[in-house]
């Protein structure tokens, strides 16, 4: 697959997973619904992107690190709390999260 494929499916997985936790916990936070964000603005950039433009491409890799800290916070804060289903939505985010994140350093570094 290329870059901006992954980065489209990494947006929707986003958008789709962090709106069924955000529907599906019982403490409705509106931090739930960051990773809904980043997968929209994930889905905005694909254009720019995928006309080559590099400092698109510096942006995504930028937010995708943050949205991995974000979301491993996240993960270890559920983990400590013993949340059963709250888990994993994370685990599924971060693992999309992170196969996009190498994909944009290989495409960074080409």
């Amino acid at each position: 697959m290329k870059t901006y494929q992954i980065n489209l499916v990494n947006g929707v997985v986003l958008i789709v997973i962090g709106l069924w936790a955000y529907l599906t916990t019982t403490t409705e936070t509106a931090t739930a619904l960051v990773p809904v964000a980043f997968g929209g603005l994930f889905l905005l950039t694909l254009p720019p992107f995928r006309a080559g433009n590099p400092l698109t491409a510096n942006i995504l890799t930028l937010l995708s690190g943050l949205l991995i800290i974000g979301l491993s916070l996240s993960l270890v804060r559920s983990l400590r709390e013993q949340q059963g289903l709250p888990v994993l939505p994370v685990v599924i985010m971060l693992c999309s999260t992170s196969i996009a994140f190498v994909y944009l350093l290989r495409h960074r570094r080409s």
